[in-house]
C-alpha cells in the first residue's frame, strides 16, 4: 500500500515581463501562478481578483438560452405546471434547488424530481417522466442531466410535455433533438463556461430569467450553492467557475441559508469554512450521503427550507445517514485489503466483487483503494439481478478508454478517464475481468509510477506567516489549480498524536528551531519518529480547534 512516489525537485521558472508586479512584488506567489499554467498578466489579475471581473452574459449559449427562457415565460403566463427534474449527488441537487427557488420567486408552479439512485439510475427515467405528464406537468426543465437522454425526452413529448435540457455533461447515448439544450460542452473549446458545474448552469438560466422576465431574483443568493457544486463535482477551476467559487465561498464562510446553518451546527467540530477544502471534506460528504445511501430528497428539503426547526432535524438526520456511510465504507475497505492480502494482489487492474457491500459506497471504496495502491480499481457488488460497479483510476490511466472495449460484456457503461460505472449479468463477471486484465497488461494503460513534484524546496525559517498568506491569496484551489506543494527534508518528530478513528496523525514537528504543529490523513503508523523524516506539504489552518492556528498538512513522509 501507499508505494513511494519518485521525487522530481522543481526547475527554476523565470518570470515573464509584469509578472511579478502583478502578483503585487511576491515572488512567490508569481512562481506559483506560472507553474499553474498562468501565462499572461492579465491572467494573474484575473485569478487573484476573480470577483472584479463581471460574470460572463448568460446570453453566451446563444439561441438554446433564448429558446429556453421564452419558453418558461410562456409557462408563467399560462399559469403551467413545471417540474425541475434533477439529480442525486450535491451537484444535481444544489441545481434542481437553484431552479425551483429562482422559478418560485417568479410565482410559477414548480416541483422537483430527483430520481432515486438505486431504483432509477441517473438520468432521466422514463416510467417517472411519463407519471409526471400523467399528473399534469406542462413543462420539464432537466438540471445536470439529459444530454443523453433523447429517446426520454421524446416520451415527455409525446406526453405532452415541452422539455428544456440544462446539463454539463459531455453529449452521449442518444442527445435530444428538438429541444433547447444548455450546456457548455455545445460551446467552443476553450470558452471560459466550458467548465461550469450542472448548478452553474442552471445558474446561468436564471441570471437570463432575471433579465428577461423582469422578476427580481435574488441571483446572488445562489452562489453558495454554486459554490458547493463546483467542489462538489470537482470541475476544473478555470475562467468563470473559478469566479463563481470564490464569490460562492464568501457566502459560506458566513452562510445565509437556515439549513447550512444547521447542518454546521449539527456537525460537532466544524468551527465555520473557510476554504474549499472544509467545503469538500465538511460539507459534501454530508450533503452526498443521503443520495448515496437512500434518498437526495431531505437534502434538497434542508437547502430549501427556512424552518429552523425542520433544518435541525434535516442536518441531525444528515449527520446520521453520513455516519453509516462511514461505517459501511470503514467495514467494506477492511474487507477489501483483507481479501487483496489474501491472494488477490499483484493482477492488474485491482478487480473485487463482494455482493454485500452497498452500492453507495463502492466508488468511494475504489477511490481509497486506487489512492492506497496507485492502480485502477473496480469494485462491484450486486444489485437485483444485475452486478454494478464504480472504477477509479491512478497513474494517469484512461479508465473509460478502456472500459468502452468491453461494451459487448456490459449493460451499460458511463464516466470519463479518471471514474466510470457500469452494470452487467453476474455470468459475464469472469469474462470481463479477463478483458480488462488484457487490456491494461497494453504498455500504454499500465499505471505511471506515483510522483512527488513539490512547488518550493525550502527551509522552515521560511515558513512565515506572510507565506501563507500569499497561499490563501491564491486560493481557491481545487481540479486543475491544486494547492502549492512545499518540501523539506530532515524534521524531528517531537510529539506525536493518534487522531480520529486511529488512522490519522497530529504531530508536532522540528528542524533548526523552528516548530510547527503538523496534520498527516490516515498517517498513523506509517512513519518511525526514531529517525528524521523528509516532508512534503501543503499550508493549511486548524479549522477544528482554533481560527487562526497555522499548521502543515502532510500529503507524504519518509524515514
Amino acid at each position: 500500500m501507499y508505494p513511494e512516489p519518485v521525487l522530481v525537485l522543481p526547475q527554476h521558472l523565470p518570470l515573464p515581463p509584469g509578472f511579478l508586479e502583478a502578483a503585487g512584488g511576491k515572488e512567490e506567489l508569481a512562481e506559483l501562478l506560472l507553474r499553474r499554467g498562468v501565462k499572461t498578466v492579465e491572467e494573474v489579475r484575473e485569478i487573484l481578483y476573480p470577483e472584479v471581473h463581471p460574470l460572463t452574459s448568460p446570453w453566451e449559449f446563444g439561441g438554446a438560452m433564448e429558446e429556453a427562457v421564452e419558453r418558461i415565460c410562456a409557462a408563467r403566463e399560462r399559469e403551467e405546471a413545471v417540474c425541475v427534474y434533477g439529480d442525486y449527488d450535491v451537484d444535481g441537487v444544489t441545481a434542481t434547488a437553484v431552479l425551483v427557488e429562482a422559478l418560485h420567486q417568479m410565482g410559477m408552479k414548480v416541483r422537483p424530481y430527483l430520481p432515486h439512485r438505486h431504483r432509477e439510475g441517473y438520468g432521466l427515467h422514463r416510467e417517472a417522466v411519463e407519471k409526471l405528464g400523467s399528473s399534469g406537468v406542462k413543462l420539464l426543465v432537466t438540471c445536470d442531466c439529459g444530454s443523453s437522454d433523447g429517446e426520454v425526452v421524446d416520451c415527455a413529448r409525446q406526453g405532452g410535455m415541452d422539455v428544456v435540457v440544462t446539463d454539463h455533461h459531455r453529449m452521449g447515448g442518444t442527445p435530444p433533438m428538438n429541444v433547447p439544450i444548455i450546456n457548455p460542452h455545445l460551446l467552443q473549446e476553450g470558452h471560459t463556461l466550458r467548465t461550469l458545474s450542472g448548478c452553474g448552469v442552471a445558474f446561468f438560466l436564471v441570471r437570463a430569467l432575471a433579465e428577461r422576465s423582469g422578476t427580481a431574483i435574488q441571483q446572488e443568493d445562489f452562489l453558495d450553492l454554486v459554490a458547493l457544486s463546483i467542489v462538489a463535482d470537482a470541475v476544473p477551476l478555470r475562467g468563470e467557475s473559478r469566479r463563481l467559487l470564490k464569490r460562492g465561498l464568501g457566502q459560506l464562510v458566513s452562510p445565509h441559508r437556515t439549513g447550512l446553518k444547521a447542518l454546521l451546527s449539527s456537525a460537532g467540530g466544524i468551527r465555520r469554512i473557510f476554504s474549499a477544502e472544509d467545503v469538500a471534506f465538511q460539507l459534501v460528504p454530508r450533503l452526498n450521503a443521503a443520495g448515496r445511501l437512500e434518498s437526495a430528497s431531505s437534502v434538497l428539503e434542508l437547502l430549501l427550507t427556512g424552518d429552523r426547526d425542520r433544518a435541525m432535524y434535516l442536518a441531525h438526520y444528515l449527520e446520521g445517514i453520513n455516519r453509516e456511510r462511514r461505517r459501511l465504507t470503514d467495514i467494506s475497505l477492511q474487507e477489501a485489503l483483507a481479501e487483496l492480502e489474501g491472494g488477490e494482489s499483484g493482477r492488474i487492474p485491482i478487480f473485487l466483487c463482494n455482493p454485500f457491500w452497498h452500492p453507495g459506497i463502492i466508488g468511494i471504496l475504489a477511490g481509497r483503494l486506487a489512492e492506497a495502491f496507485h492502480m485502477p480499481s473496480f469494485v462491484l457488488t450486486r444489485k437485483g439481478n444485475l452486478l454494478v460497479g464504480s472504477a477509479r483510476t491512478a497513474g494517469g490511466v484512461d479508465l473509460f478508454d478502456g472500459v468502452k472495449r468491453c461494451r459487448d460484456i456490459l449493460l451499460s457503461c458511463g464516466g470519463h478517464k479518471g471514474a466510470c460505472g457500469f452494470s452487467l449479468y453476474p455470468e459475464n463477471l469472469s469474462f470481463f475481468r479477463e478483458r480488462l486484465e488484457t487490456i491494461f497488461r497494453e504498455p500504454e494503460r499500465r499505471p505511471s509510477p506515483p510522483l512527488l513534484t513539490p512547488d518550493f524546496v525550502l527551509h522552515p525559517s521560511r515558513l512565515t506567516p506572510s507565506l501563507w498568506e500569499i497561499c490563501e491569496q491564491a486560493a481557491p484551489f481545487g481540479e486543475e489549480f491544486s494547492e502549492p506543494l512545499f518540501y523539506c527534508p530532515a524534521w524531528e518528530v517531537r510529539e506525536e498524536q493518534v487522531m480520529g478513528d486511529g488512522s490519522h496523525l497530529r504531530m508536532v514537528v522540528e528542524k533548526d528551531g523552528h516548530s510547527f504543529p503538523a496534520l498527516w490523513w490516515r498517517g498513523a503508523g506509517r512513519i518511525d519518529r526514531r529517525s528524521k523524516i523528509d516532508l512534503a506539504f501543503v499550508l493549511s489552518r486548524d479549522t477544528y480547534r482554533s481560527d487562526t492556528e497555522r499548521l502543515l498538512k502532510i500529503i507524504f513522509a519518509r524515514g
